[in-house]
């Protein structure tokens, strides 16, 4: 070997060294900074690239056991939903306290949404559901029920029942902290060691802060404050008393048409998180500052049992985590309330003998 092929080869050696010691230092201070922060436990703290630390709640909740959807057997019940429904907690707590069989569908799945509902509304088979059950959440209902999309030509969709296994939930459930996510904890440590005293409307990426008049709401270490999804305040760029009474009237049509076929239609629109909160939100922070006329309304055309903002307000204020903190979502006893809810409100309890 000459002298310069073995220095070529020594430079080599060395810099492969340096070069895994620095990985190797790399991985584990990132390791340990995700192990005192803790990775990302709610879809805030994805998206605003918070710390864990701060936001997941520390109270425990009971298990939530899940059924798989669709279920064996007849439908009892036909579920359209969203994310709030598409972990199919709530019904399978409906299920199992009811004895029903509840079939869940997923927005994301169906096209033509109109001719979705009215194929399933005027379905004459004997085994059709009799109960459907269109579920929302408030900042989604005019985009997709003011002007229900219409084209329908042959071979546009083919929908499919959502398709959950069944499973246990748990409150204190953690995704990995591996692979690492350097950039999120970088971002995610920045935000916990200069925000210790943060006050006022912060907004970081798509994720809303704003202060609470006091920390009764939350079980996290900054109860004291409110994060949610800046979708909530986007929803008014667009919303006009036309569109919400349009969505509105769409809804009285389709509870009209499932009488007239023997069949009952359901309207669960689940408030934003931001509006479930806002009485305890310091004034001056919200956008907004508009009021829910959507509920008003909703309980004008379609009756009381279809305004759940109140039922979810009491829920917010006497209960610990009745969202969770760290998530756009409710918690687990939030879904368990929901079940009553939806249950007694839908008269799904009287099916009971």
């Amino acid at each position: 070997m000459s002298p310069n092929s073995f220095i070529s080869s020594s430079n080599s050696r060395h810099f492969l060294t340096g070069f895994a010691l620095a990985a190797s230092l790399l991985l584990l201070c990132g390791s340990g900074l995700g192990l005192y922060l803790g990775p990302p436990s709610g879809d805030l703290m994805r998206i605003g690239r918070m710390a864990s630390i701060d936001w997941q709640p520390t109270r425990s909740q009971a298990p939530l056991s899940v059924m798989a959807n669709p279920p064996d057997g007849p439908t009892d019940v036909l579920v359209l939903g969203d994310s709030f429904s598409a972990a199919n907690a709530w019904q399978s707590e409906v299920s199992r306290r009811h004895g029903l069989r509840l079939e869940t569908w997923h927005y994301n799945s169906i096209v033509c949404l109109d001719d979705w509902l009215q194929r399933r509304l005027r379905d004459p088979s004997t085994n059709a559901p009799r109960h459907i059950i269109v579920q929302s959440i408030e900042r989604e209902t005019l985009a997709r029920f003011s002007a229900p999309a219409q084209d329908c030509s042959p071979g546009k969709q083919a929908p499919r029942a959502l398709a959950v296994p069944a499973s246990t939930l748990r409150s204190d459930d953690l995704p990995s902290l591996y692979p690492v996510d350097l950039r999120y904890l970088l971002a995610a440590a920045t935000h916990h060691f200069r925000s210790s005293n943060e006050q006022g409307r912060q907004q970081r990426r798509s994720a809303v802060t704003v202060d609470l008049t006091d920390s009764a709401r939350f079980s996290n270490r900054r109860a004291a404050r409110l994060a949610y999804f800046h979708g909530d305040e986007r929803q008014w760029e667009d919303w006009t008393a036309a569109r919400q009474s349009a969505a509105v009237r769409y809804f009285e049509q389709l509870r009209t048409l499932a009488a007239a076929h023997g069949k009952q239609l359901h309207i669960v629109i689940v408030p934003n998180k931001s509006t479930s909160y806002a009485p305890w939100v310091k004034p001056g922070q919200r956008t907004d500052h508009r009021q829910p006329e959507l509920f008003t309304e909703l309980e004008a055309v379609l009756g009381r049992d279809s305004n759940y903002l109140p039922a979810f307000r009491h829920a917010a204020g006497q209960q610990i985590d009745f969202y969770r903190p760290d998530d756009t979502h409710l918690s687990l006893d939030g879904y368990r309330g929901l079940a009553e809810l939806v249950a007694r409100r839908s008269g799904l309890e009287k099916r009971l003998p």
